[in-house]
């Protein structure tokens, strides 16, 4: 597909290469799909293992994330990985929310960004131009003893162990 002029109502305005550029940019930009957060062209695989459920999201195209404390805006492809406690019981497994954000923080996150990003907040403020992959842990609570035990494997999701003690059994193997 060659773009040579732009049609504005009867007016034909002749384009420059990078005007040209900017057009067939955007025009793919808008046929791969948008989506922010987990709303719009994204797909989202809710994974559980015994002591951890896994939430991959993948989104094409532009995406727009702020659920996090670090917001971010990415044209290209975006895919991470969230850990978070699995549910104690069965009835708490059975309504597993689909924005557990909404209730507690991935104790891991884990992301792969392949195109341009803008990512600013109290801890980041970045631009990435090609492939960025992060992986982070979150903070434990100072005021308790707690101590965390993580098996994160990106190839192997279903392998995910994840456990949060006060610290008594926290030596124990995997």
């Amino acid at each position: 597909m060659t773009v040579d002029r732009l049609e504005l109502g009867t007016r034909i305005l002749p384009l420059s290469n990078i005007q040209k550029l900017t057009v067939s940019l955007l025009a793919t930009l808008l046929v791969t799909g948008c989506s922010i957060n987990e709303f719009g062209l994204i797909h989202t695989e809710i994974m559980q293992t015994e002591t951890a459920s896994v939430y991959v999201t993948s989104a094409p195209g532009i995406h727009l994330d702020t659920r996090d404390a670090q917001p971010s805006l990415t044209l290209g492809h975006y895919k991470a990985t969230h850990v978070f406690v699995a549910p104690s019981s069965e009835a708490e497994e059975a309504i597993l929310p689909a924005n557990p954000f909404q209730t507690q923080h991935p104790h891991l996150s884990a992301s792969r960004v392949v195109g341009l990003q803008l990512k600013s907040g109290e801890g980041e403020t970045s631009f990435t131009l090609g492939l960025r992959e992060h992986t982070s842990l979150s903070a434990l609570d100072r005021t308790q003893s707690d101590c965390r035990l993580i098996r994160y494997l990106p190839n192997n999701l279903e392998q995910t162990f994840l456990r949060v003690s006060d610290g008594g059994d926290c030596f124990l193997e995997l």
